[in-house]
């Protein structure tokens, strides 16, 4: 198994992503049917609210190569590359995550949000948090 490949699998089972989780293989075909979806291919951009939360989602401030790397960034690259759109990074803060989602600023976030907490009936009247996947062997 690759690094990526490992380190995709470790960021599906162990971050916390707003917004939906696919567990289609780059082998499937995204569903078309889905009005999100189209909206997504329409505008041509895969909109991911972003907040650096190492090892994750690192944000290169040098001014050279890509502005955001890790586990969290090859999965939105991925995604977007499934939809057939460009990726667009949208900078949210620890208070702007979850309004940006539920008034469709952003299609999804990589952003830190745990489960659990104070926060968590708020959060949950206007978002879907969905459990970590659980992997099958093999």
């Amino acid at each position: 198994m690759s690094f990526l490949s490992s380190a995709m699998r470790a960021l599906a089972i162990s971050a916390c992503f707003v917004g939906f989780v696919s567990s289609a293989s780059a082998d499937e075909a995204i569903p078309t049917n889905s009005p999100r979806v189209q909206a997504i291919q329409k505008a041509g951009a895969f909109r991911i609210g972003v907040l650096a939360n190492p090892p994750w989602l690192v944000e290169n401030t040098s001014g050279s190569g890509e502005q955001w790397s890790g586990p969290g960034w090859t999965l939105a690259k991925e995604y977007a590359r499934l939809l057939g759109v460009k990726l667009q990074p949208v900078a949210v803060s620890h208070e702007t995550k979850v309004p940006v989602l539920a008034s469709n600023q952003v299609d999804m976030t990589v952003s830190p949000l745990c489960y659990a907490g104070a926060a968590q009936g708020h959060r949950l009247r206007h978002i879907r948090i969905h459990q970590p996947l659980r992997l099958r062997p093999g």
